[in-house]
């Protein structure tokens, strides 16, 4: 039984097909970081100490629901079960660096205390003004940062990976169409549909 915690940094859209395509052992967790400024109405780059109070205490409750899930699927005698967490702190840590967000950079000693790291994390890769331009595609203003804040913080997201694991980070070209995208991702995770026989 083999059940894998992997963490994407990428899209939510390809996390939600694998979702609906393999129920039975796929669990996916929303990135913190665009729930709660949903949820609290936060501006990403405006309320930084109220987006970090947020994360210090969701992270607790994303820990808890990463050991209810491999319970479950334990319990249920899953084969491959897979939880699939989209992006991670990393990619906050990022934005604060390149934004001298000290709040968070102080808080994050303890924040990383509660971290629970994947056992390979998927770095979906594309040119950073597509980046951009898939943002504005989803229409969700608050959560919006230029290409050049992209640019300038990947520097950051490499450092932050250097200093805090020794996972594996798998590279998926995500300048292609979708189909070629979602079947490397689902060799990587060494998913295979099964066609029902309902």
């Amino acid at each position: 039984m083999t059940i894998k915690h992997i963490i994407i940094a990428g899209k939510s859209e390809v996390s939600n097909f694998l979702k609906i395509y393999f129920p039975s052992n796929f669990r996916y967790l929303p990135e913190m970081t665009t729930e709660l400024v949903k949820k609290h109405k936060i501006n990403i780059l405006i309320d930084r100490n109220k987006l970090t109070d947020s994360l210090t205490e969701e992270i607790l409750v994303r820990q808890d629901e990463i050991a209810s899930i491999k319970k479950d699927f334990i319990t249920r005698g899953i084969e491959n079960g897979i939880i699939l967490e989209e992006s991670h702190i990393g990619v906050h840590w990022a934005y604060s660096k390149h934004l001298g967000d000290s709040y968070f950079l102080n808080a994050y000693t303890e924040i990383k205390k509660s971290l629970v790291f994947p056992d390979f994390f998927i770095r979906l890769l594309i040119p950073f003004d597509l980046s951009f331009r898939r943002q504005i595609a989803r229409n969700t203003p608050a959560l919006e940062v230029s290409a050049e804040i992209i640019k300038q913080m990947y520097d950051y997201l490499v450092e932050w990976h250097q200093n805090n694991h020794n996972r594996e980070i798998k590279i998926v070209d995500a300048d292609r169409s979708p189909a070629e995208v979602i079947s490397d991702i689902m060799e990587i995770l060494n998913l295979k549909y099964i066609k029902s026989q309902i």
